[in-house]
């Protein structure tokens, strides 16, 4: 074994490195100081290693503050840029302190608080209000701020001044706004009349009754009332309950007289809201007003007043421009119809058939059908309702004594085959085109047998007016289809959506007639005056132009009364309102067409007409 002997040397120098050794060692641990401080509403609790913490503190470098706040009500926490927030309690946070540290925690308002707007309106019955509670708002803002309520925009109703609140962190703050009812001023203008009247004040939501008119106009009718004076606007009849006035920036409503020519109407004991445009019911029809033809029901039959016995229907023409207009074909003034301006007509007592003749009446009464539309019919549509065509005027004639022959009496009948009125026109004498005498009082201008017959050219334009000059429609362009709705360029277009309601025409018949009936009646209840087959009128006619020698019935006290068009060097007869294979401006009430009476055409068919008195 080898033995290891140290000297004293080595064992000196040993102990001086051990002393060495001892001398170098001292701690590296630094300490900083810590301040925090609060702003706003709520206290902060520090702790340091588990023990309670002073701001202003020293720590030593790497350990941790532990902060926990507690934020006033309606308040939240906003930790300093660098603290770590605790992913649990939102008021809980850390920093580890590695320098001179200074920090600020803050407590802020929260936000997203909500309140409500309340909005009541005025009661009708009193002066209290109700809550609207479908109109109430709930908002949100910040605890402690300012509500940001709005008015709404009620119709007849006004905001009343109202304050803001300031937003309770509950959430228990409710803005109430109160409307009370507006105040209209209602004015009354004349619109070119003459007279006076007071203003009217209305408050919105209460039914009051205008006043009733005192204006005057010479030569023209009041017609009601209206916000626009051309009558655009909104309508009122006179003596009208109104709840709903509006008024402009100050509260005002003006209300313009509406006028209207006066061109005559209804003039007897009857008025035109009683009977006019009422069914007719005879002993010779069912209880569905249709006739009864040999024990069989013939639908689509029945008839509907159009001058109610004990009246006269009178028309004074001051102005026919409201229609002149829309059928001007290359500038024919005699496409206006037979309503001509200062033309003065009467009209003796009518009723008129609500459908075109169709082909099963027509075969029922003359035992053939000569129509070329025999089948066909349009899905859902009856064939046998589908109007009657290709029947010349003759036989269309001889089928209104045929049918009163089977209704009334042959005594009844209206159309002879001699001028001594004793020889009933017959089926046998329209084969022949035999000449057709009409038990007519040329003279007394009236009509002398009360059978079927055909209308004369005016009582047919009459009729698709809607019987009343005073009223609207009787300007329309189509029977029942307002001219407003009319295009410009009229005369030139062949197509015309409105008419699309009220008759079968070119641009929607699909080349045929159709079941009589089926499209919208006019304001007298008659379908069809518009469009499907041209309907035959009695009257003889010249080249498009009426013919009558009446122009000396223009004064203020004479009429022409019941004319027939008749002129002895005429052989062509009348047919009106347009066909299925007729563009629109043939189908309006004004346009006049005419065709040879031995004329068996495809588009030509008729209705029938009874006088009453």
């Amino acid at each position: 074994m080898k033995k290891i002997f140290l000297t004293l040397s080595s064992v000196s120098a040993i102990l001086f490195l051990f002393a060495s050794c001892k001398f170098n060692v001292k701690s590296d641990v630094q300490s900083f100081p810590a301040t925090y401080t609060v702003v706003g509403n709520g206290s902060v609790g520090v702790t340091l290693d588990g023990n309670d913490f002073e701001s202003g503190g020293s720590v030593e470098n790497g350990k941790i503050l532990v902060f926990s706040a507690t934020p006033s009500e309606g308040y939240k926490t906003e930790w300093a840029s660098g603290m770590v927030q605790d992913s649990i309690d939102e008021n809980k946070a850390s920093l580890k302190v590695t320098k001179e540290t200074d920090v600020s925690v803050m407590f802020k308002p929260k936000e997203g608080i909500f309140y409500k707007v309340e909005h009541y309106k005025q009661n009708a019955s009193d002066a209290e209000y109700t809550l609207d509670a479908s109109s109430s708002d709930e908002k949100n803002g910040v605890a402690f701020g300012t509500t940001e309520a709005v008015k709404k925009d009620f119709e007849g109703f006004e905001a009343k001044p109202f304050d803001q609140m300031t937003i309770n962190a509950d959430g228990s703050t409710v803005v109430k706004i109160f409307y009370d009812r507006k105040l209209v001023t209602v004015r009354f203008d004349s619109n070119g009349g003459d007279g006076t009247m007071e203003n009217q004040t209305f408050v919105y939501g209460i039914p009051q009754k205008l006043k009733s008119n005192v204006f005057s106009r010479d030569e023209y009718l009041y017609k009601g009332w209206n916000t626009n004076a051309d009558g655009s606007g909104t309508s009122y009849s006179d003596g009208a309950t109104v709840d709903n006035f509006i008024g402009d920036a100050d509260g005002t409503v003006t209300l313009y007289a509406k006028w209207t020519l006066s061109n005559g109407g209804l003039i007897g004991t009857a008025t035109n809201g009683q009977t006019q445009g009422k069914n007719v019911s005879e002993s010779w029809m069912n209880s569905d007003g249709n006739l009864s033809i040999g024990g069989t029901d013939i639908k689509k039959t029945g008839e509907v007043v159009v001058i109610p016995s004990g009246t006269v229907g009178t028309v004074t023409m001051r102005d026919d421009s409201s229609w002149s207009g829309y059928l001007s074909l290359d500038g024919e003034p005699d496409l206006k119809g037979g309503f001509l301006k200062d033309r003065r007509i009467k009209l003796s007592p009518f009723v008129m058939s609500k459908y075109e003749v169709t082909q099963q009446l027509y075969n029922s009464i003359m035992e053939n059908n000569p129509s070329h539309f025999l089948t066909g019919a349009t899905d859902g549509e009856e064939q046998a309702m589908r109007p009657v065509e290709r029947v010349t005027w003759f036989y269309a004639v001889a089928f209104c004594n045929e049918l009163t022959k089977k209704t009334m009496s042959e005594n009844d009948c209206v159309y002879y085959s001699d001028d001594a009125l004793s020889n009933p026109y017959t089926k046998s004498d329209a084969a022949a085109k035999k000449d057709v005498y009409p038990a007519y009082d040329a003279e007394n201008r009236k009509w002398t047998k009360f059978g079927y017959r055909l209308p004369t050219e005016t009582e047919w334009e009459y009729a698709a007016r809607g019987g009343d000059p005073n009223e609207e429609c009787w300007k329309y362009a189509y029977s029942g289809v307002d001219t407003e709705n009319v295009p410009s360029g009229f005369a030139k277009t062949p197509y015309d959506q409105p008419l699309d309601n009220y008759g079968w025409y070119e641009s929607n018949s699909f080349g045929k007639t159709h079941e009589v009936g089926l499209k919208a009646a006019n304001a007298l209840g008659l379908f069809d005056m518009t469009g499907n087959v041209w309907e035959w009128c009695f009257d003889r006619e010249g080249y498009k132009k009426i013919t009558v020698d009446d122009n000396k019935y223009t004064g203020d006290n004479n009429f022409v009364e019941n004319p027939l068009g008749y002129s002895k060097s005429a052989s062509f007869r009348v047919d009106r309102g347009g066909s299925w294979k007729s563009r629109s401006y043939d189908c309006a009430v004004s346009s006049r067409d005419r065709h040879a009476p031995d004329t068996p055409s495809f588009i030509l068919g008729f209705r029938t007409v009874r006088t009453t008195e």
